[in-house]
């Protein structure tokens, strides 16, 4: 690795391409490291580094490479990158940074996300660079064999935040996408197409990179490069704060409010007067906290901030958020209209604002960096229950700590229970091993293979079993897998193939897929159905139980309950906004009232579709934007 003496220089590029690395003096560490790797070869490989160490620089340098090689037929049609991060927002900036860097080179860049419409994948051959979530690319490419024009002309395959596979469901999609394009390549090079795909993954500091490298590779292991904590520009300081919690005498809920008591001392102590970001895993405790900061905590404004303050607190809706702005604090969450959240999201960005408190699905949606960052509490609300934060959670909002061009060091807090004070120091030592979620969601991703056709018996899903994470994960820790330790290879081999056939006889059972006495599988009409507009598997096993004799108070009873709508949540401040929808003697209400009160989740969502449909005022603001995202889904699902 070169030293601090040793750094490239960016007379290394070839001149027409320098421009894209202008910001930078010379090369850091890390990409004087893999510099040449990336710009003077075609190989694959995967880099572990800490977050703020540049990573960027390195596509760049790969994007280089691809044009420098495509210089004689530089064609969109030819030449095509896809790149893919989890987090939209970093979608959207690659977007405006690349159409800035490489639109003068003929470079045309789009972003596609959940946040678009239907795309056509035809649409797309116009462009050199895609830049999509793994979701989207898995919708997309689900059909890539009716639009294999598309497939055909990729040639470099770009995967920020690859330790995303260690998430429970967005991993198990990154996984497959990931795969599919290593089956995409595979069928080019035995077609005699020798160009195939090159794949260049980015990740976090994580301990088994080679793992990765062996999944990336082909016949044998990609390049890995793995760099410690020790390059990173800005300095981190870790520190997990245990403190007494007793589930059976307190509840979650309660524990997370006595944390709201030590915050403000803690930003006193830590802080240095720079930007502090707190994150919360409820709305209520977003704002909870917040007003208690505002009581509590004691920040040094001058005339001018103040003045700056009341501005921004003039273009804001909500009253409450309004009266926090102007004492220099401010809340952020997806029940805040977008127009909101943008100030917000601008004025922290600036420097205006110096606390904001948000929900923890922030720093999966917007790059926000801080001087402090503090995780208060580290069980999150999901699935109508509180769990931890898993890895990938933790270190997307660790991830926010350090302004590269402010900071020289920064520190991130996390604040827990005694109980999981040392599990939360062991994840940020970086010691936690990255384990495949294929096998979690392995019935849905067969079924759409099956629809490919790249499974069309056992044999062949062993195949593509054998291109996934999962197979070099499960060979390595059989027992993480619900397999017996000790195995032989060709015995985990044959374990493997049973879990993909016990799946494989879910789907025939279900009408998904046919199988014949040769074990043979073909797709059914409700099994592409389920593929083309990404529909869960349980959610299927609803829709096949509708005879056609429904009326439609039942018909909204069975959308109600789709797997889709899982991650909505019924809050506590929702109920009285949905009783009154559901139940108004003094204003109109829905057209089929629910019995009883709003007490779950698909009284939640059945309530909000009529609600939408009847063109009823929905009062409450965070649920109004569930009903947008809900309202989306429902558009999907009646296809």
């Amino acid at each position: 690795m070169p030293s601090q003496n040793d750094l490239r220089s960016i007379d290394e590029i070839p001149l027409p391409y320098q421009s894209i690395f202008s910001q930078y003096p010379c090369f850091n560490v890390v990409q004087s490291a893999v510099l040449d790797q990336a710009l003077n070869t075609d190989t694959s490989f995967v880099v572990s580094a800490p977050t703020g160490s540049g990573k960027t620089a390195i596509f760049e340098l790969a994007i280089v490479r691809h044009l420098v090689s495509g210089e004689a037929s530089l064609n969109a049609l030819d030449n095509k990158i896809i790149y893919i991060s989890p987090i939209k927002a970093l979608c959207q900036e690659r977007l405006v940074d690349w159409h800035k860097k490489l639109s003068c080179f003929g470079v045309n860049c789009i972003s596609v996300t959940s946040d678009n419409d239907e795309v056509d994948p035809r649409a797309l051959l116009q462009y050199n660079i895609i830049i999509s979530t793994p979701e989207k690319w898995d919708v997309l490419t689900r059909r890539w064999k009716e639009n294999n024009k598309l497939i055909d002309a990729v040639s470099l395959f770009l995967i920020d935040e690859v330790h995303l596979l260690n998430a429970d469901s967005r991993g198990s999609t990154l996984e497959v996408i990931v795969s599919r394009m290593k089956t995409a390549r595979g069928s080019y090079l035995f077609n005699g197409n020798a160009k195939g795909i090159r794949f260049i993954a980015l990740s976090a500091t994580i301990p088994n990179i080679e793992d990765i490298a062996e999944w990336m590779g082909q016949s044998e292991p990609a390049k890995y490069f793995q760099f410690s904590e020790e390059v990173r520009p800005v300095k981190l300081n870790k520190i997990v704060l245990g403190y007494n919690f007793n589930p059976q005498v307190q509840s979650v809920f309660k524990f997370d409010m006595s944390l709201s008591y030590k915050i403000s001392g803690l930003i006193s102590k830590h802080s240095e007067g720079k930007p502090t970001l707190i994150f919360c895993n409820t709305r209520k405790s977003v704002e909870m906290t917040a007003n208690h900061l505002v009581k509590n905590l004691q920040i040094r404004l001058s005339h001018e901030q103040k003045e700056i303050l009341m501005k921004i607190s003039q273009n804001i809706a909500d009253v409450k958020l309004r009266q926090n702005i102007v004492h220099g604090i401010a809340f952020h969450h997806a029940g805040l209209i977008p127009n909101t959240r943008h100030t917000i999201e601008e004025s922290f960005k600036t420097g205006q604002i110096p606390v904001l408190v948000t929900t923890s699905t922030l720093a999966m949606g917007v790059n926000l960096p801080a001087h402090l960052v503090i995780v208060k509490c580290t069980k999150c609300y999901s699935d109508g229950g509180y769990k931890d934060y898993d890895e990938v959670s933790i270190f997307q909002m660790i991830g926010r700590a350090g302004r590269s061009q402010f900071d020289t060091s920064a520190t991130v807090l996390i604040l827990t229970s005694l109980q999981d004070k040392i599990k939360y120091e062991q994840m940020l030592s970086c010691s936690q091993i990255i384990e495949s979620n294929l096998h979690k969601h392995l019935t849905e991703h067969l079924n759409a293979e099956v629809v490919l056709r790249t499974i069309t018996d056992l044999e062949v899903a062993m195949r593509w079993l054998s291109s996934t994470f999962l197979y070099v994960r499960a060979r390595k820790s059989p027992e993480k897998y619900k397999l017996p330790a000790g195995l032989s290879k060709d015995k985990i081999d044959k374990k493997l193939l049973e879990m993909c056939q016990i799946d494989l006889n879910k789907l025939v059972a279900t009408g998904m897929i046919r199988m014949n006495q040769a074990i043979e599988v073909t797709p059914t009409v409700i099994g592409e159905i389920m593929a083309k507009y990404y529909v869960a598997f349980e959610t299927m096993k609803l829709f096949t139980q509708i005879t056609g004799s429904e009326i439609l108070i039942q018909i909204l009873a069975i959308i109600s309950k789709c797997k889709e709508f899982s991650d909505f949540y019924l809050r506590t401040t929702d109920k009285r906004c949905l009783n009154l929808l559901n139940k108004n003697t003094k204003k109109e209400a829905i057209r089929f009232p629910l019995t009883g009160r709003i007490k779950s989740n698909d009284m939640k969502v059945n309530v909000i579709i009529q609600a939408v449909l009847g063109n009823l005022d929905i009062q409450n603001q965070g649920l109004v934007c569930d009903s947008m995202k809900i309202m989306r889904c429902c558009e999907r699902l009646a296809n």
